[in-house]
């Protein structure tokens, strides 16, 4: 499965590039430090999973996620947060991204989320 990553942190990207590589079958394909990149990575990359931050410059991660969503409806996105708030669960929903997850569970939550969203993509590909 190809990931790409999006996230204005570099500490970030570098800790969730880790924990992608640290699964023999994922690989990442390219990474984003903003909203608009995401996108333009999205279009050049064609990944299989993005992993997109809320909070990034130029372009917020839901407004990424919905022009993502919208022109590549079988990439799966999971966005990565600091807020877990049922208005997050909303917006996440309204932007066509598969859920989310809290920065304050990434390490227990993002490989199960990963391989929940690696079922639902190969569910796509044999239908």
């Amino acid at each position: 499965m190809r990931v790409l990553i999006a996230d204005d942190h570099a500490g970030i990207r570098r800790s969730l590039r880790s924990l992608v590589l640290s699964h023999r079958e994922w690989d990442v394909c390219g990474e984003a430090a903003d909203g608009v990149q995401a996108v333009e990575r999205a279009k050049e990359l064609r990944p299989d999973l993005i992993l997109m931050d809320v909070s990034m410059p130029r372009m917020n991660g839901i407004e990424a996620a919905s022009r993502i969503h919208r022109e590549f409806p079988k990439t799966e996105i999971l966005i990565v947060t600091q807020y877990d708030t049922p208005e997050m669960a909303r917006l996440v929903e309204q932007a066509g991204a598969e859920g989310y997850i809290p920065k304050s569970e990434i390490w227990n939550s993002l490989v199960p989320a990963i391989e929940c969203a690696n079922r639902k993509r190969a569910g796509h590909k044999s239908a």
